[in-house]
């Protein structure tokens, strides 16, 4: 469009020389009309001239606008184009609301001074009320499509806004089928005769500002509703777990509640026929079913933990072999004879870039497992080894096995396969072994065969956290 512009102020420009040399030909270059003629020409060339630097202005600016993601980022720089355009000496994007009475008013979003930058912030460009100022007209103008041009002559002296103002020329700007404010071009040295096409390629802009507007206002729209549906899908997995959460209590508490009740009547009604042996028997198995408990309320404790916000992920350097060390040592303390735990290693892991937290609860909750579905005297490895730039964890059990068909559903909550049902626990551990896992951006499988023990392979990247 410019171009083509720029060839029809050519082909003009050329026809008017042509003629004015023909006339200066035939009458002379003297004669009035041969100088009327060129000064014809040179106010028409001067007009094309400012036409066509405020439709380049224009043309910049739009695609600015148009093509921004940001648009708001580079507004200064918008309004500059428009301002050294359209020859106007201030700008400004002035934004219209209603206050709590209805009553309208107007705030200046953003403006650029020709001469003084920070005239453009002056605090009398804010909260105007437009019906106090004289501004209604305007108002009608703007919610008839219709720009509004004054001069400081036609306005009382209370009435104007800016002391410098002499002419201010006023685009309605629409967003969403309503009047949401105006584009403002405003001189501060000298009145502006603004030509009709001027007015027009001004308007346009007005409209480019509306549909901006729009567009980031339904960016906005979109990603709130995606942050709502996000919350109500949070909401509502959170109720679900609490619920699953409650129906586990239910089931999971009542055998050692009840277990307990009958062990503590025993006491209570029997204690003194009883012998030294049966009594310590009795307080040994309400012990036990007090530890069961307090399991299942870490377990518990877990999974309320695991539904609420994570905590950052926060890799930092560590002796990874020293970390799985430390576990079995605790695990075999706590465990006595009943297993042989065994720790297999490279000796390459010393160092490691991991999460330490979400590591301890990998390693806590996988010997767990292997210990829990396992039968008493059967061995338990924890393997540790690299493979490039990834840590291999292994724990193998030869404990009761998981079907083929059931485990691909290992690592849901509250998950667990018909051959464990009676086997105290809540289905979690493996949750959240996967959780951990991700954070690490690694990899967890499983290999196992009823009744011929499993095997979880957990691979984590180990490289600095800047490389990963």
């Amino acid at each position: 469009m410019r171009g083509h512009h720029e060839a029809s102020r050519s082909v003009l420009h050329e026809r008017l020389l042509a003629f004015e040399r023909t006339l200066r030909t035939v009458v002379g270059a003297e004669c009035e009309l041969v100088q009327q003629m060129a000064e014809l020409r040179r106010d028409i060339a001067t007009e094309v001239e400012r036409q066509s630097q405020l439709l380049a202005g224009i043309n910049t600016a739009a695609i600015r606008l148009l093509r921004a993601e940001r648009w708001r980022a580079e507004i200064a720089d918008i309004l500059r184009l428009l301002g050294e355009a359209s020859g106007a000496d201030r700008v400004g994007v002035i934004k219209i609301r209603a206050d709590n009475g209805d009553r309208p008013k107007a705030d200046l979003l953003y403006g650029w001074d020709r001469i003084d930058p920070v005239s453009a912030q002056n605090p009398n460009f804010q909260n105007i009320d437009m019906l106090a100022w004289g501004f209604g007209p305007m108002l009608e103008n703007f919610h008839d499509a219709k720009a509004f041009y004054f001069h400081r002559s036609e306005r009382p002296a209370n009435q104007i806004v800016a002391d410098d103002h002499q002419s201010s020329l006023n685009f309605p700007i629409f967003v969403n089928g309503a009047v949401w404010g105006c584009l403002i071009f405003a001189t501060t040295q000298a009145e502006h005769d603004w030509l009709a096409a001027e007015l027009d390629a001004l308007q346009i802009t007005a409209s480019i500002f509306g549909a901006t507007i729009e567009r980031e206002l339904a960016e906005a729209t979109a990603i709130e509703r995606n942050r709502l549906q996000l919350e109500l899908q949070h909401e509502h997995e959170l109720n679900t777990t609490k619920t699953q959460i409650m129906r586990m209590i239910s089931h999971e508490f009542r055998t050692p509640l009840a277990i307990i009740m009958s062990s503590s009547t025993l006491l209570h009604n029997y204690y003194e026929r009883m012998t030294i042996n049966e009594q310590h028997d009795k307080l040994d198995t309400i012990q036990q079913q007090v530890d069961q408990l307090e399991y299942l309320l870490e377990r518990v404790t877990e999974a309320l933990h695991e539904s609420g916000p994570q905590q950052p992920f926060q890799p930092i350097k560590c002796n990874l072999e020293l970390i799985c060390q430390l576990h079995l040592v605790e695990a075999q303390a706590k465990l006595g004879s009943r297993h042989r735990l065994q720790l297999v290693s490279d000796g390459t892991l010393t160092e490691a870039y991991v999460d330490e937290y979400l590591v301890h609860r990998i390693l806590t909750n996988l010997l767990s497992n292997a210990i829990k579905y396992s039968t008493d005297n059967t061995e338990i490895q924890l393997r540790l080894s690299a493979d490039g730039d990834n840590a291999i964890i292994e724990v193998e059990d030869q404990g009761i096995g998981i079907s083929l068909k059931e485990q691909t559903r290992l690592f849901e909550q509250f998950y667990k396969t018909t051959n464990a049902e009676n086997i105290s626990g809540i289905g979690l551990g493996l949750s959240i072994v996967r959780e951990c896992v991700e954070r690490h951006h690694g990899k967890i499988s499983v290999r196992s065969e009823i009744d011929r023990g499993t095997t979880f392979t957990v691979r984590l990247p180990m490289r600095a956290p800047e490389t990963v």
